[in-house]
């Protein structure tokens, strides 16, 4: 959209409790991810931002139908309806595939699961990967106690049309799937909160609760989420639309002191009432807050998004509205770019050492009104700490497999040798990982990233899981030979020895037994001195026999390469075109490929 004039009156003159505070409430967008209408990751919902309005369609066939309806041998996705929906939309496409054994739960478990939470857990899960907030880096978020992992979780789910369909009870907030599977996976210690039912302003309302939640020093970080499935017929109507969408925050000084990559900053949130005063009153009332919070005034916010142009891309969305407005209003910043005009064009500056600025709003059919001011990611002052970045583990395996009788390929390793470490919950999952990281790898060749910082960033931004794999390699050419053989074999190549699944089984959430090994001081002190000595091959012997070594990797000694706070497509930085300057971007890794099947959406598991 273009930037147009916000009708809001100006605030007045401040004086006393009127006038500004500092401008030290800022909070920075570390991970961004989300699934829309016909874009299943952020590249293709950037690029349908910039070629227009999204197109509708009717519903997808296995929400159409009942097992009456089809038979008992017909393809379907167990929406258990009596007859075909009404009229066009925009629907997410696969809603109904999940994978139960990457996030720990049984079959069952997950087709009696609402949909919604599905689709949400796996939007979560891959905006935490893309951040680096999936392994031992999550020790270092620590609450205002001293807990480690303290990132709490905010989520807002659409309608109750599973349960109305399936003819069961909606589940408390205790039972939800991200209010307990992702905690329990990630060992995740915040507080967490889960609604549902929720409107236009859900998203903007967690959001904003987070916020709170991070100024109260609750936890060290947030993620907020929200997921909107249009399961029952009734609601499939002209102009509807699905959604789920994530961002991960925490406090923007801590982001930059930790090399997080900056996508974009929020200046401000507010969630108020109209009241009797009607829409007008409470935007007014905002502008304010906005003023006195930061010194902003709304009249010089260029670019404006709602729930209402974000439905161009995405229909209206329900509670994931919100999400899909502010994911266009951060990939507008990173981009630099207003989209979508007559024309996608470029968003100049508004002047000499002045941020853009996007604002985000809703208005909730019940009275509220919800609005965040973002701003574009700041120049970095000072280089920090590099980063890669990006979604982790493949979905799906682990063949068990001994070291070749005489084989020396876990020696001590001369300089310049890496050790790359791997894992995945299940043999089949460790498979495709190892294929999916060879391609990537042998692609970029050795004009990619460097091998210290890929394996750096799989060893701090990557869960542990039960199925292991440890490499050894000089370069990129020689990581995506060993883990190419791997996949195509599944035995141990020179460099590459597969765990023993049952050696390093874990508990549910892949988490280590009691007592876990790695958090005895001895243990400790040992794995870090290995890792200083890099000691490769008797850091991989423990990889594999079970020991989480990730969790113990002393900080790197070498000097740190400049902050990058840009975007490329899909919501991910670019690939750096010539050698590593001021504006270096971070490397992204492959996104996780689920290997999913087709659950039900609306009967339970009636009609598998």
């Amino acid at each position: 959209p273009a930037p147009v004039p916000v009708p809001i009156p100006a605030p007045a003159p401040a004086r006393g409790d009127d006038a500004p505070t500092a401008a030290t409430d800022a909070w920075a967008v570390i991970g961004l991810g989300g699934r829309y209408p016909y874009a299943d990751d952020l590249d293709a919902f950037w690029t349908g931002a910039l070629h227009g309005p999204a197109v509708t369609a009717l519903p997808p066939v296995r929400r159409s139908r009942t097992v009456a309806d089809d038979g008992p041998d017909a393809a379907h996705d167990g929406c258990g309806v009596g007859r075909v929906g009404g009229g066009a939309g925009c629907f997410v496409r696969d809603a109904d595939v999940f994978d139960p054994e990457f996030f720990g739960l049984t079959a069952g478990q997950a087709a009696a699961a609402d949909p919604q939470e599905r689709l949400l857990l796996e939007v979560a899960f891959d905006t935490l990967e893309r951040a680096g907030y999936t392994g031992a880096r999550l020790d270092r978020l620590r609450a205002a106690d001293g807990e480690p992992r303290s990132l709490g979780v905010f989520a807002a789910l659409g309608g109750p049309d599973h349960a109305v369909l399936s003819g069961t009870p909606a589940a408390p907030a205790t039972a939800r799937l991200l209010s307990g599977r992702l905690p329990a996976l990630l060992d995740l210690r915040g507080p967490h909160q889960t609604t549902a039912g929720g409107g236009p302003t859900a998203f903007l309302a967690a959001l904003h609760q987070a916020l709170g939640a991070l100024r109260a020093g609750e936890c060290a970080a947030a993620l907020v989420g929200a997921a909107d499935l249009r399961l029952h017929p009734d609601r499939h109507v002209p102009g509807g639309g699905e959604g789920a969408g994530a961002v991960l925050i925490r406090p923007l000084a801590a982001a930059r002191a930790s090399g997080d990559r900056v996508h974009a900053v929020v200046r401000f949130s507010a969630v108020v009432h109209q009241g009797r005063g009607g829409p007008a009153t409470a935007r007014a009332r905002i502008a304010r807050a906005l003023w006195r919070a930061s010194g902003i005034d709304a009249r010089a916010i260029a670019l404006e998004e709602d729930v209402h142009t974000a439905a161009r891309r995405t229909g209206d969305a329900g509670a994931a509205a919100g999400a899909a407005a502010v994911t266009l209003a951060v990939l507008q910043l990173a981009h630099t770019t207003l989209a979508p005009g007559a024309a996608p064009r470029p968003w100049p500056a508004p002047g000499p050492n002045l941020p853009r600025r996007a604002g985000v709003s809703a208005q909730g059919g019940d009275g509220t009104c919800a609005r965040v001011v973002l701003e574009e990611a700041p120049t970095p002052a000072q280089p920090t700490v590099d980063r890669l970045a990006g979604p982790v583990s493949d979905r799906p395996a682990c063949p068990v497999a001994d070291p070749p009788a005489g084989s020396d390929a876990w020696s001590d390793p001369p300089g310049g040798q890496e050790l790359v470490l791997l894992s995945a919950p299940t043999p089949e999952h460790l498979t495709a990982t190892a294929r999916r990281f060879a391609a990537w790898a042998a692609r970029l060749g050795a004009g990619g990233p460097s091998l210290a910082r890929v394996a750096r960033e799989l060893r701090t931004g990557r869960t542990a899981r039960a199925c292991r794999l440890a490499v050894t390699a000089h370069g990129m050419p020689e990581l995506a030979a060993a883990l190419a053989d791997f996949a195509r074999t599944g035995t141990s190549a020179a460099g590459a020895l597969p765990g023993d699944p049952a050696r390093g089984a874990r508990g549910p959430g892949d988490r280590a037994p009691v007592p876990p090994l790695e958090d005895l001081p001895e243990t400790r002190a040992y794995v870090a001195a290995l890792w200083g000595a890099r000691r490769h091959g008797q850091l991989a012997r423990l990889w594999l026999a079970g020991v989480d070594v990730t969790a113990v990797e002393p900080e790197p000694t070498s000097g740190p390469t400049p902050y990058a706070g840009t975007l490329g497509a899909g919501g991910v930085p670019p690939e750096p075109q010539g050698p590593p300057g001021p504006s270096c971007a971070v490397v992204a890794l492959p996104p996780s490929a689920l290997l999913g099947r087709p659950l039900p959406l609306g009967d339970g598991g009636r009609s598998r």
